[in-house]
């Protein structure tokens, strides 16, 4: 059997989706699951599933939410979205709103350890003018000074990770919801076919299939 949409060759008995891309593999496919068009089935390196019926798109698995342009992680595992409501997909790379306050704080954390160290020093040197008169000194301890320093560049190597890290996903828009997936789950022509098979079943209330 042959995959119309991507043209692979399908050796499996009974298969009713191509394992390439996704699409129904025939009419008598499309009849047996009834008002099912499209399938995103989940895989090793997809921790979810998309269908695309007449009138929903259903996604079962891991995902993210997209509100107040931060990202939060469904909590139920699975939702429906009306077609109707559908709005469009895109390619989105943006860094989280939480991300950059801890950049922030990391960098508060690591402005206060400065004053710190700068005024153990300050006293540690008023110390030993008096302490000169008799021959005696005092220094920082060697623990103090370990400790201060590693937590300063666990602060500078956790604020260059978080500055620069930018979560990647798709992002699949419908009027009330932005659903978000890993942009690396999917490839190239996944995301046209599901793209294409979301816009048939809009427009046509799912009677084009392939």
């Amino acid at each position: 059997m042959q995959c119309k949409a991507c043209g692979r060759y399908i050796t499996k008995d009974g298969a009713l989706y191509c394992p390439q891309c996704g699409a129904l593999l025939s009419e008598a496919a499309s009849k047996e699951t009834k008002r099912v068009l499209y399938k995103l089935a989940n895989t090793e390196g997809r921790n979810y599933e998309i269908i695309v019926n007449e009138s929903d798109f259903i996604i079962n698995g891991e995902f993210w939410y997209l509100k107040d342009k931060d990202f939060y992680a469904s909590k139920t595992k699975r939702d429906i979205a009306h077609l109707k409501d559908f709005i469009g997909m895109g390619y989105l790379a943006k860094r989280s709103y939480r991300k950059t306050l801890l950049f922030v704080f990391g960098g508060s954390v690591l402005e206060l350890i400065k004053v710190i160290i700068d005024k153990i020093t300050d006293l540690i040197d008023k110390a030993n003018d008096y302490l000169q008169w008799i021959n005696q000194s005092v220094s920082m301890p060697t623990w103090m000074t370990y400790t201060l320093n590693i937590t300063a560049g666990i602060c500078v190597f956790l604020g260059i990770i978080l500055f620069f890290s930018k979560k990647k996903v798709i992002e699949i828009s419908f009027t009330n919801k932005r659903i978000c997936v890993p942009q690396k789950s999917m490839t190239q022509q996944e995301y046209a076919m599901l793209y294409k098979s979301i816009q048939k079943a809009k427009k046509h209330g799912g009677k084009d299939v392939y």
